[in-house]
């Protein structure tokens, strides 16, 4: 008889989770059953977190950032819960989505309980057992993958059922374990009617990123970038670089919001040019007058913004690709997108920046290693001879920087007495903010 009775609950779990009805009247059954029949026969083409489908942007200009933080739930440090980010993020009213996986939850029910009744938590699924998503068994970081298409319903629907009996809603957004993805598994999470949400900003690396690499990432973010961390690691520098870095990027104008805030304008990755500028429009900009100044085309500047016109708005900030360095016109900031055998000697010679000046504004020293890829924003700089006459309000007006730039770039102050022949550094507009 205790057997009979150990076993009865299980099994009734497994009846609820086999028959529940989802939002369209169906059951997990009939789902898997209906997405069999139509992928069985269809075999992928990619594997990578950028497959056909996936989503990990926001179409905007808008000065947005969505932060998401997952929880996998795997086993050890997996399993945590960092209460130091989430108190700072509710203390300071940032709000974030969560992609929750389902052992997660099942090893802390209590605490999925209070994020789920924070209206700053968007509730999203990590998927049942956190695997990534594939129809044939396909590994990714050491992590074996759904093997097939019933898997990868199962890996789906089982934890939106976890979730939607807490929330009382069903998420519609999904982020595979490992956040890898073959084409077909992506269409799969479609029909059950959830988009693929990835990143175009890697925030903490796995949570293997230390303090300053994790202030670092987030400071080579965009208007509409997604970014990814993690909320169940507390052993690791998450908490303490998001609260040094998410107020800097506040000052610096950015807004924090939920992915749901911007759901029509979700979009896959852009793939940018290696090196660009952000270029604020000021009245009585066209295209054609900003890709002649800047050296590129038209075609280009529609391209990487997405432009369906040629239509633009004052204050619009736009993605110049840069090709040659010497028609820049400084002063200006680029965002250099690391190569091999780059080293910052070679890229402040490109540029015709000082070393220390782009050391200041990443965050780096002579004993940083660069990595393929690595973002460095690079402040492209010119000095001002004084000439009789001038004063360093006439020359901030000139330049169109403010005195406190020119007083900080300089080491001066208000009582600072300039002279005739003395080079004033002018300090590069922000422009990729």
């Amino acid at each position: 008889m205790r057997k009979t009775y150990f076993i009865l609950p299980i099994v009734l779990i497994c009846l609820i989770n086999l028959f529940t009805i989802n939002s369209y009247g169906q059951t997990v059954e009939q789902l898997r059953s209906e997405m069999v029949n139509k992928y069985r026969n269809q075999i992928p083409q990619e594997w990578s977190e950028n497959a056909t489908g996936v989503k990990n942007r926001i179409a905007t200009n808008e000065k947005i950032i969505a932060l998401t933080f997952d929880a996998c739930g795997q086993g050890g440090f997996s399993d945590g819960y960092d209460k130091k980010l989430i108190d700072f993020l509710i203390r300071e009213n940032i709000p974030a989505t969560l992609f929750i996986s389902g052992n997660w939850i099942d090893k802390n029910p209590t605490i999925f309980q209070e994020l789920s009744k924070n209206s700053l938590f968007e509730i999203e699924n990590h998927g049942t057992l956190h695997k990534p998503l594939s129809v044939n068994g396909k590994s990714a970081y050491g992590i074996k993958g759904t093997t097939n298409v019933t898997e990868v319903v199962n890996e789906i629907l089982l934890n939106e059922r976890k979730i939607q009996n807490v929330i009382g809603k069903k998420p519609k957004y999904f982020r595979s374990g490992t956040t890898f993805y073959d084409e077909v598994a992506v269409k799969i999470a479609n029909d059950l009617g959830y988009e693929i949400i990835n990143y175009n900003v890697l925030g903490d690396a796995g949570a293997t990123f230390n303090k300053q690499q994790i202030i670092n990432s987030a400071m080579n973010s965009t208007p509409g970038s997604i970014i990814l961390y993690h909320m169940n690691r507390p052993e690791s520098d998450i908490a303490d670089g998001l609260i040094e870095v998410l107020p800097r990027l506040r000052n610096l104008g950015y807004r924090f919001v939920k992915l749901e805030e911007y759901h029509n304008q979700l979009a896959p990755r852009t793939i940018l040019p290696s090196n660009y500028i952000y270029y604020n429009v000021v009245s009585g900009d066209s295209l054609w007058e900003i890709s002649n100044k800047f050296g590129t085309t038209v075609q280009d500047v529609q391209k990487f913004n997405n432009l369906k016109t040629n239509s633009l708005y004052v204050n619009q900030l736009l993605i110049l690709p840069i090709t040659d360095p010497d028609r820049l016109t400084p002063p200006i900031e680029v965002s250099h997108s690391v190569v091999r055998g780059d080293s910052l000697w070679s890229i402040s010679n490109r540029y015709k920046s000082s070393l220390s000046s782009i050391y200041r504004r990443n965050n780096l020293n002579e004993k940083s290693i660069l990595q393929i890829g690595q973002r460095i924003i690079v402040p492209v700089e010119i000095t001002h001879t004084v000439v009789s006459g001038d004063t360093l309000w006439h020359i901030g007006l000139r330049y169109g920087v403010s005195l406190q730039e020119i007083y900080d770039r300089n080491n001066l102050s208000q009582s600072s007495m300039i002279v005739v022949g003395q080079r004033i550094v002018i300090p590069s507009i922000k422009m990729h903010y």
